[in-house]
């Protein structure tokens, strides 16, 4: 399905056939994508989305050339369309809409919208409106408008003009980025180097950010992965809470996010729709600690976010709070909750329902402070949902609470009668995700049976447990984890 040479020979004639088969091979997400050729090219850029999305596709004896990124992550421009400076002709408009429609819209030859804009500029990709419809509401199509340099996803009620720019988009397979292969490398060499290193007496090895999260992956495969977070890392960057406090000293740290590349290992050559970075599927607070599940194709990304929005995740929290919760006579209705003491806090967050499961799993003292360990299943995801309900509702807030626990951690350690837990602000917030059960987003019952998942087994460590179950055609993946080790710190 190869195209005559001519069609490229004025854009580009030092070409060869060679890089017209490279070109089709690359573009494989779509089979139309040699059918125009204004593809759009840039030469190698400095931002930062060239960092990380930025494919090289070929190398010349001139230079380097890229295939130019679009928006979101992944989509990459494959044809540019220039809005006539005197506006579309009154015939092309007059064959897409009758009269009335025309002035319903109220559009002329210079102030369109961009469906129709659209159609009017491909008329062969988008023959009629509803294909040129689609394209707008699926974010296809890019908008530059004249003097700007910045293009935005365009929508259907957006407007065109006259000498506008509209670029079309399309979702690439392109793997892992090179940013991704090269920090995992980078992390692995230096962890293997420090631990080739025998230090003398006396000598402290200082373990680096990248060496931290390295260290607590506990499961992964070529679609997801499992992070065991550490308390007081933001997920996303955060100018505002960049930096976290210790004892003595305050020590900048990158999010999680940023992290990710160095830690989790890239899918294996053949793995579909891979991500170009590797993605967390859900959010956790800054201050808490645990599993953080991480996507690597865009389709485990997908399904893992559509089982947290249909609430089919099942997550489990423990923590650490003040005083001992008092029981409600609220009706549990919910029969996987029904007996072994769980209790339920229907208050609502935000004017909107909030549903927690909890219940006590021991009652200590930690020098004069009354503590009660707890087990936490959220049902819903508000904004710091648990830290609320036990502060707010049951008036029980969590040690090492820096926002409502301030009041009973301050400097002496005891305000309405209720006694704070000493150094509880350098130890940190004492909660933590250590348990998920969720469906595996791509692995099948089947293929447990065929013997085709080498990388998918069940796997207990000393510090952290996963299991596999066939429920019909689809795998239920159970992750726990120890709790930190301050938690034991003031349990003894």
């Amino acid at each position: 399905r190869l195209t005559r040479p001519w069609i490229l020979a004025s854009g580009f004639k030092r070409m060869r056939w060679r890089l017209l088969i490279i070109r089709l091979a690359l573009l494989t997400a779509s089979s139309e994508c040699l059918k125009r050729t204004n593809l759009a090219f840039v030469t190698p850029s400095r931002s930062r989305h060239s960092k990380y999305f930025a494919a090289k596709l070929w190398s010349l004896s001139s230079g380097d050339y890229y295939l130019t990124p679009g928006k979101p992550s992944s989509y990459f421009i494959v044809e540019k369309y220039d809005v006539p400076s005197d506006g579309f002709p009154a015939s092309s408009l007059a064959m897409l809409f009758e009269e009335a429609d025309v002035k319903r819209l109220n559009m002329t030859t210079t102030n369109v919208t961009l469906p129709s804009a659209v159609a009017m500029l491909d008329s062969d990709r988008y023959p009629d409106m509803k294909s040129s419809l689609k394209a707008a509401r699926d974010g296809s199509i890019l908008i530059q408008r004249q003097h700007e340099v910045q293009k935005r996803r365009g929508r259907s009620g957006d407007r065109i003009y006259p000498n506008d720019i509209l670029y079309r988009q399309e979702q690439l397979d392109i793997g892992a980025s090179e940013y991704w292969h090269r920090s995992y490398n980078d992390a692995c060499s230096l962890q293997s180097k420090r631990e080739s290193k025998h230090p003398t007496f006396g000598e402290k090895v200082e373990e680096s950010e990248e060496d931290l999260l390295l260290s607590r992956v506990i499961y992964e495969d070529d679609h997801i992965a499992i992070v065991n977070k550490p308390g007081g890392m933001n997920l996303f960057e955060h100018d505002a809470h960049a930096t976290i406090s210790s004892k003595k000293e305050s020590k900048s740290y990158s999010s999680v996010k940023d992290l990710l590349p160095y830690a989790i290992k890239p899918p294996a050559n053949g793995t579909r729709n891979v991500l170009a970075v590797p993605e967390p599927a859900h959010r956790l607070d800054k201050l808490t600690s645990g599993l953080l599940l991480v996507a690597k194709t865009r389709c485990a990304l997908s399904n893992l976010s559509a089982q947290f929005r249909d609430r089919t995740v099942e997550k489990t929290y423990t923590a650490v709070c003040y005083n001992v919760p008092e029981a409600t006579i609220i009706p549990n209705n919910d029969e996987n909750y029904a007996g072994e003491g769980w209790q339920c806090i229907t208050d609502p967050l935000d004017r909107k329902p909030a549903i927690t499961f909890w219940r006590v799993l021991k009652r200590f003292e930690h020098e004069g402070a009354q503590l009660s360990l707890l087990e936490l299943k959220p049902k819903t995801g508000r904004y710091r949902q648990l830290r609320r309900h036990m502060a707010k509702v049951k008036e029980c807030p969590f040690v090492g609470d820096s926002v409502y626990a301030k009041g009973i951690e301050n400097k002496d350690g005891v305000i309405g009668g209720v006694v704070g837990v000493p150094m509880a602000r350098e130890l940190g917030l004492f909660l933590c995700s250590s348990g998920v059960q969720f469906h595996h987003p791509y692995y099948k019952a089947s293929d447990f049976n065929t013997g085709g998942v080498e990388a998918v087994q069940n796997a207990t460590e000393a510090d952290h447990q996963v299991t596999f179950v066939a429920e019909g055609d689809t795998v239920v993946m159970n992750a726990h984890i120890e709790l930190p080790r301050k938690f034991y710190s003031i349990m003894v």
